[in-house]
This record gives C-alpha cells, sequence and structure tokens, in this order.
C-alpha cells in the first residue's frame, strides 16, 4: 500500500515518488545513483546533447537541480568531447587560389568610365 508523506509525495514500494504539475508521478532519485542514471541514458540515446537528456529523465525522474547537473556530467563525457566539432581538425585549406592574382573589372572597361579595367580582388 501506499503511503503519502505530503501533499505530493508518495512512497511505494521503497521508492519516493513525486506528483508533476501534470499530475504525472515521478521517481525521486537518490543523489547516490543521479550519475550513474544520466550517463547510462546519455549513452543508450545515442550520446545526446544535455537539453534531449534532460526531458528523457524529465519524463520520469527527479532530481535536485536536475538540468544543471546533467549539463555538468555530459560536460565531461569523454566520447562527446573527442566527437565535438570544435576539437576536430578543419579539412582543406585556408589559403585563396591565386593570391595576388587580378581581376578585370568588365562593367569599368565596356563604359569607358574607369581609366583602370583591373583591380585587386
Amino acid at each position: 500500500m501506499a503511503q503519502r508523506a505530503d501533499h505530493n509525495l508518495m512512497l511505494h514500494q521503497n521508492l519516493l515518488f513525486r506528483q508533476s504539475n501534470t499530475g504525472e508521478y515521478q521517481i525521486v532519485v537518490p543523489g547516490a545513483i543521479v550519475r550513474p542514471l544520466v550517463e547510462e541514458t546519455h549513452r543508450i540515446y545515442g550520446h545526446c546533447g544535455t537539453y534531449k537528456t534532460f526531458k528523457l529523465l524529465q519524463q520520469n525522474h527527479q532530481f535536485k537541480n536536475m538540468y544543471q547537473t546533467i549539463k555538468g556530467i555530459i560536460k565531461v563525457c569523454d566520447l562527446c568531447q573527442k566527437a565535438k566539432i570544435s576539437n576536430l581538425t578543419a579539412r582543406g585549406t585556408n589559403v585563396k587560389p591565386n593570391p595576388g592574382k587580378t581581376k578585370r573589372n568588365d562593367i569599368g572597361r565596356s563604359h569607358g568610365a574607369l581609366t583602370e579595367g583591373t583591380r585587386r580582388v
């Protein structure tokens, strides 16, 4: 039988549940298992980002400072850090083709308004 500890808390089979604003019950996750829960959810769902992991866990779970905790755990995910776009080297070169080469200014030349028919690009 479920016991009510507070108007929105309920103890059922040694699990503490909290009733959300929508009326759904969410498991109140003890601090000792928050990290393993977040890491496992993050891993199972393909190393999704903070927001998606938060939305997935928020459906059935609740713990203190949920979003910030998830953000901190995902921020140090080894696989995500290795695959992060800002950590990858750029492909190709940053050198402009034909540096210093001049380009013809056909508009000025055809109308005779400009005395120089070329300019630097």
